[in-house]
């Protein structure tokens, strides 16, 4: 069974198709079946592995070059797409992805035109104590993508990567609604 994934409605609303932020690893494998690759187990996890399933006990499951990252209870903290400057995303064969904008060479230009078209709120942030040279596009959902630029001139050389951590405290309130973002901006207001 192959699941239908767009990428616009992903950044519109935070929701990766079926999947979102806090569901259990069960409840993934019910919908997509196993992973395609999964990351090595630590000795504390091959040692808790008594299955024919060490997927199971894995923080890291891939489909094609989409990454799940769980928590320890086991839920879905994060979600990544990476090598996004060689080629489309890909969701193997169990994940068919809509890029919307997202090609390699895209820039942060291209993709504040698209967002700005399609009235998706975002913010850009040009500060990053971790990776030097890199903007960042978060749209109000909490996606971020991460663009390569030039230290010098601050031109952007393109899309690096697309991640999206589990911050809901950051995005949202108590009752669960986004809370807007201090200096973003929407598409033609």
């Amino acid at each position: 069974m192959t699941v239908s994934i767009s990428l616009y409605e992903f950044f519109r609303t935070g929701a990766f198709g079926p999947l979102h932020l806090g569901m259990a690893c069960g409840q993934i494998e019910a919908i997509l079946g196993p992973p395609d690759d999964y990351a090595v187990l630590s000795q504390r996890e091959h040692w808790q592995c008594k299955e024919d399933a060490p997927w199971r006990y894995s923080k890291c499951w891939r489909y094609g070059g989409v990454e799940l990252f769980f928590d320890e209870e086991k839920n879905l903290e994060a979600l990544h797409l990476d090598y996004l400057f060689e080629c489309l995303p890909s969701g193997g064969e169990k994940i068919q992805l809509d890029p919307w904008i997202l090609h390699p060479g895209l820039s942060l230009e291209e993709a504040e035109i698209a967002c700005t078209e399609r009235q998706l709120a975002y913010q850009v942030r040009w500060e990053d104590p971790f990776n030097e040279g890199v903007a960042h596009l978060v749209f109000e959902t909490g996606a971020d993508l991460y663009f390569e630029v030039e230290v010098e001139d601050l031109r952007p050389r393109g899309l690096w990567l697309l991640y999206f951590p589990d911050t809901r405290k950051r995005y949202y309130d108590e009752a669960g609604h986004l809370r807007k973002l201090k200096g973003q901006k929407r598409g033609a207001n």
